[in-house]
């Protein structure tokens, strides 16, 4: 469920708040940078057992800057996505405020 659940709430809030309806590929680019960084992670850790010292070290460096340029893109991705969101929003109880 946490693999599936995250992304899909996220989708149906842009949903809800884009005022065309259609979805963001943002979303996308999130959940996406936010799954391969633990995978990357994993990888160099299983990388240096199996391969020792000093091969091992080198992918695991590898990995872990690869892991941290993932986790980069899903912050800025999900910035981006949640500022967005807001504007939407904000926009969206400007208009309305008119009705009163």
């Amino acid at each position: 469920m946490n693999l599936v659940v995250p992304a899909l709430v996220v989708t149906d809030i842009v949903r809800a708040s884009n005022p065309t309806g259609r979805n963001l590929g943002v979303v996308g680019v999130w959940w996406s940078a936010w799954l391969a960084a633990p995978v990357l992670n994993i990888v160099g850790i299983i990388s240096l057992n199996q391969l020792g010292f000093p091969a091992g070290t080198n992918v695991l460096a590898q990995c872990l800057l690869a892991a941290a340029a993932a986790y980069i893109t899903a912050a800025l991705s999900f910035r981006s996505l949640a500022l967005t969101i807001a504007r939407w929003q904000d926009e969206r109880v400007t208009s309305s405020a008119g009705w009163g």
